[in-house]
């Protein structure tokens, strides 16, 4: 659907719904910020469907002026409860969005005609649902990869015969198109839910373009772009279309150094985590930070072997808990104490393992580049790791090194001038303006 087709003088009018995970959610909400900005807030109306806490925080920050006088527009989705004994991740949570989206999709297809209706539609990955009603629609659909490509890329793979063979030499080699991983780094999750995983495919192909929040330049070495533009093109001409969807690099939509979309104003005293407080009594560079992001499920066995790990390699640490853990049922008896003083807890993908150690050399891996990613871990190979990279070696520093020259890379793409900064501005003018087809800055690549 070419975004040129809307009427002339018509104001545009983007259509957002995003994941309410973290790492899903912000990213799009980094993109109201430049919406709100002009010349972009003159043109547009933006229309937010989520669920309802994520719906009051984006409210209450209109309500104190984040977005200015952006006209932004709430649907809140009403989600099913999680049903018993199914797994918990992209694929039931993709079910209830869809079942909660119904009786908005119903409303938007009954005003589609409407002199305000949406022009374009953004959603997350996941949500590829929406591909089918952005074609009923006629308006162009843009789904946000809220990471990087190698793991869409990685879901291409799954039909490739390395990947089903059980020979121990063969599950060692290369993956195609992504050579710093083996066959048995490829996610496990891609596996148990192909099903799901191949309709994203499918879907991602007729998408007008893709916004990655990553930088240019961190892909280049590897080709992930080009691997991945190569089999759109392939399936393609298989499908007589000719057409394939456009990849902008908007990366990394965070707050760092030459990005001020958004807001980066001072935490009260009254209002600061203890968590900021501890780290400002600390010394310069001497404390590990440790996440496992939002929805990744670890075993009590692997969790018990990290923190013991931990532990033992005597570095300050700040540990964040998801809000559904407990320092109880995760962490091993006596830990806290153990660990106090100089540790904090505070509650709040192999390919991605690979390529941190292997492709950008900014990071230890726990295990040795021959070994299994997905094999069990001991707390003496955490020790090990920990200390590498905290510690004053050589290793350690190149790593420390590597870091910072990526914090450069991100903070020069988004300055003005910048890769991520002209893919920003470039897209925000191709769905306000109504510009067909103008070219992604990646498409250089």
């Amino acid at each position: 659907m070419d975004v040129g087709s809307a009427e002339p003088g018509r104001r545009a009018h983007l259509f957002m719904l995003s994941a309410s995970a973290s790492g899903h959610f912000f990213p799009c909400q980094q993109l109201l910020y430049l919406l709100s900005a002009p010349p972009y807030v003159s043109r547009v109306t933006v229309t937010v469907a989520e669920i309802g806490i994520r719906v009051a925080e984006l409210a209450e920050l209109k309500a104190r002026g984040h977005f200015g006088s952006l006209d932004l527009r709430f649907e809140e989705l009403l989600l099913p409860p999680p049903q018993q004994r199914v797994k918990q991740g992209p694929e039931d949570m993709v079910r209830r969005t869809k079942s909660a989206f119904e009786p908005l999709k119903r409303k938007l297809l009954l005003q589609k005609h409407n002199a305000d209706a949406p022009t374009c539609i953004l959603t997350d990955m996941f949500f590829f649902f929406i591909q089918d009603i952005a074609e009923e629609l006629r308006i162009p659909w843009y789904p946000v990869v809220p990471n990087n490509l190698r793991y869409t890329y990685a879901c291409y793979l799954r039909t490739n015969p390395l990947l089903s063979s059980t020979d121990p030499e063969v599950r060692k080699r290369n993956l195609p198109g992504l050579e710093f991983a083996r066959v048995f780094d490829y996610p496990q999750d891609i596996l148990d839910c192909w099903d799901f995983m191949s309709v994203k495919c499918d879907r991602f192909l007729k998408s007008e373009a893709i916004l990655v929040n990553d930088v240019e330049a961190w892909d280049r070495d590897v080709g992930t772009l080009s691997a991945l533009r190569n089999h759109f093109l392939s399936n393609a001409s298989a499908h007589n279309s000719g057409k394939i969807p456009r990849v902008f690099y908007i990366g990394p939509l965070a707050n760092v150094a030459g990005f001020r979309l958004g807001p980066l104003t001072a935490v009260e005293d009254s209002e600061r985590p203890e968590c900021l407080t501890w780290l400002d009594e600390q010394l310069s560079n001497s404390v590990l930070y440790i996440a496992f992001g939002s929805h990744v499920r670890i075993t009590q066995e692997t969790l018990s072997e990290l923190a013991n790990g931990l532990e033992n390699s005597g570095v300050s640490f700040l540990w964040v808990l998801r809000e559904y853990e407990t320092m109880a049922s995760t962490l091993p008896a006596g830990f806290e104490d153990r660990c106090r003083g100089r540790g904090l807890i505070h509650k709040g993908s192999t390919l991605n393992a690979r390529f941190i150690v292997n492709v950008w050399k900014a990071g230890v891996g726990i295990k040795e580049p021959h070994e299994d990613y997905n094999s069990s871990v001991s707390r003496e190979e955490v020790t090990r790791a920990i200390q590498t990279l905290m510690m004053s070696g050589d290793e350690g520093a190149e790593v420390r090194k590597n870091v910072l020259r990526l914090k450069s890379l991100a903070e020069t793409a988004l300055k003005e001038g910048g890769s991520s900064f002209a893919a920003l501005h470039s897209f925000a003018e191709e769905i306000t303006s109504f510009q067909p087809n103008r070219p992604a800055i990646s498409e250089t690549l």
